[in-house]
Protein backbone atom coordinates (compact mmCIF):
# COMPACT_ATOMS: atom_id res chain seq x y z
CA UNK A 1 0.00 0.00 0.00
CA UNK A 2 1.01 3.40 -0.49
CA UNK A 3 4.20 2.08 -2.85
CA UNK A 4 3.32 4.46 -6.04
CA UNK A 5 6.14 5.14 -8.04
CA UNK A 6 6.56 7.09 -11.25
CA UNK A 7 9.57 7.37 -13.59
CA UNK A 8 9.00 9.29 -17.15
CA UNK A 9 11.30 11.98 -19.08
CA UNK A 10 10.22 15.16 -20.61
CA UNK A 11 12.07 17.79 -22.92
CA UNK A 12 12.71 21.05 -21.05
CA UNK A 13 12.57 24.43 -22.03
CA UNK A 14 16.61 24.61 -23.88
CA UNK A 15 15.79 21.92 -26.57
CA UNK A 16 15.81 23.44 -29.90
CA UNK A 17 17.87 26.88 -28.60
CA UNK A 18 19.81 26.89 -31.68
CA UNK A 19 16.73 27.22 -34.08
CA UNK A 20 15.31 29.51 -32.11
CA UNK A 21 18.39 31.65 -32.13
CA UNK A 22 18.59 31.12 -36.02
CA UNK A 23 14.99 31.66 -36.70
CA UNK A 24 14.80 35.31 -34.94
CA UNK A 25 17.92 36.11 -36.46
CA UNK A 26 16.63 35.47 -39.98
CA UNK A 27 13.05 37.00 -38.92
CA UNK A 28 14.62 40.14 -37.16
CA UNK A 29 12.74 39.56 -34.02
CA UNK A 30 12.27 37.19 -30.92
CA UNK A 31 10.35 33.93 -31.78
CA UNK A 32 8.99 31.52 -29.31
CA UNK A 33 9.03 28.24 -30.28
CA UNK A 34 6.61 25.69 -28.27
CA UNK A 35 9.32 24.44 -26.42
CA UNK A 36 9.83 27.92 -24.91
CA UNK A 37 6.79 26.87 -23.32
CA UNK A 38 7.87 23.61 -21.52
CA UNK A 39 8.33 23.77 -17.74
CA UNK A 40 11.58 23.76 -16.49
CA UNK A 41 12.67 20.97 -13.83
CA UNK A 42 13.21 22.77 -10.49
CA UNK A 43 9.48 23.76 -10.47
CA UNK A 44 7.87 20.25 -12.14
CA UNK A 45 10.07 18.72 -9.30
CA UNK A 46 8.51 21.34 -6.91
CA UNK A 47 5.31 20.29 -8.04
CA UNK A 48 5.60 16.59 -8.11
CA UNK A 49 6.99 17.06 -4.28
CA UNK A 50 3.46 17.72 -3.35
CA UNK A 51 2.71 14.01 -4.43
CA UNK A 52 5.45 12.12 -3.63
CA UNK A 53 7.60 11.65 -0.81
CA UNK A 54 10.94 11.22 -2.94
CA UNK A 55 11.47 12.59 -6.29
CA UNK A 56 14.78 12.27 -7.72
CA UNK A 57 15.95 14.06 -10.86
CA UNK A 58 18.52 13.88 -13.67
CA UNK A 59 19.18 16.37 -16.33
CA UNK A 60 21.12 15.70 -19.50
CA UNK A 61 22.15 17.70 -22.53
CA UNK A 62 22.50 15.41 -25.73
CA UNK A 63 23.78 17.90 -28.67
CA UNK A 64 23.02 16.02 -32.27
CA UNK A 65 23.82 17.28 -35.62
CA UNK A 66 22.08 17.24 -38.82
CA UNK A 67 22.69 16.81 -42.78
CA UNK A 68 19.94 19.82 -43.50
CA UNK A 69 17.45 21.82 -41.77
CA UNK A 70 14.60 19.55 -43.25
CA UNK A 71 16.10 16.83 -41.86
CA UNK A 72 16.26 18.53 -38.26
CA UNK A 73 12.55 18.93 -39.07
CA UNK A 74 11.77 15.23 -40.20
CA UNK A 75 13.08 14.38 -36.85
CA UNK A 76 10.95 16.86 -34.70
CA UNK A 77 8.16 15.61 -36.61
CA UNK A 78 9.16 11.96 -35.37
CA UNK A 79 9.29 12.90 -31.57
CA UNK A 80 5.24 12.95 -32.10
CA UNK A 81 5.56 16.90 -31.35
CA UNK A 82 3.12 19.31 -33.34
CA UNK A 83 3.14 22.13 -31.58
CA UNK A 84 0.82 25.38 -31.78
CA UNK A 85 1.71 27.82 -34.21
CA UNK A 86 4.00 30.15 -32.07
CA UNK A 87 5.18 31.89 -35.02
CA UNK A 88 2.85 34.20 -35.48
CA UNK A 89 1.65 33.98 -39.19
CA UNK A 90 5.35 32.53 -40.27
CA UNK A 91 5.11 30.33 -42.90
CA UNK A 92 8.14 27.85 -43.88
CA UNK A 93 9.04 28.92 -47.55
CA UNK A 94 11.92 27.31 -48.99
CA UNK A 95 13.25 30.69 -49.25
CA UNK A 96 12.81 31.41 -45.17
CA UNK A 97 14.51 27.20 -44.93
CA UNK A 98 17.28 28.56 -47.02
CA UNK A 99 17.80 31.32 -45.21
CA UNK A 100 17.71 29.66 -41.68
CA UNK A 101 19.74 26.96 -43.05
CA UNK A 102 22.21 29.54 -44.06
CA UNK A 103 22.37 31.53 -40.68
CA UNK A 104 23.00 28.12 -38.82
CA UNK A 105 25.85 27.56 -40.88
CA UNK A 106 27.21 31.00 -40.41
CA UNK A 107 26.87 30.42 -36.64
CA UNK A 108 26.99 27.15 -35.74
CA UNK A 109 29.15 25.80 -38.62
CA UNK A 110 26.86 23.10 -38.77
CA UNK A 111 22.71 22.18 -38.31
CA UNK A 112 22.77 21.09 -34.79
CA UNK A 113 20.38 20.91 -31.78
CA UNK A 114 20.33 21.07 -28.67
CA UNK A 115 17.80 18.11 -26.19
CA UNK A 116 17.61 19.50 -22.72
CA UNK A 117 16.38 16.19 -20.89
CA UNK A 118 14.67 15.74 -17.53
CA UNK A 119 14.32 12.25 -15.84
CA UNK A 120 12.35 11.73 -13.05
CA UNK A 121 11.79 9.17 -10.33
CA UNK A 122 9.58 9.51 -7.94
CA UNK A 123 8.25 7.43 -5.34
CA UNK A 124 6.08 7.42 -1.52
CA UNK A 125 2.22 8.37 -1.92
CA UNK A 126 1.39 11.78 -0.35
CA UNK A 127 -1.96 11.62 -1.50
CA UNK A 128 -4.44 10.42 1.15
CA UNK A 129 -7.09 9.12 -1.68
CA UNK A 130 -6.01 6.35 -3.73
CA UNK A 131 -7.51 6.31 -7.64
CA UNK A 132 -9.77 4.17 -7.39
CA UNK A 133 -11.52 6.40 -4.49
CA UNK A 134 -11.62 9.50 -6.60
Amino acid sequence: KDKWVLAFSVFGPETYKELKTALSKCLDRDVRLQSDFFMDFDSMGQILKHCFVNVETKEKIVEKRYASISALFESIKFTGTTGKNNLNGVFWTPGLLKRVEEEYMQKYNNISVTYQLGYFLCSGNKISKSIKEV
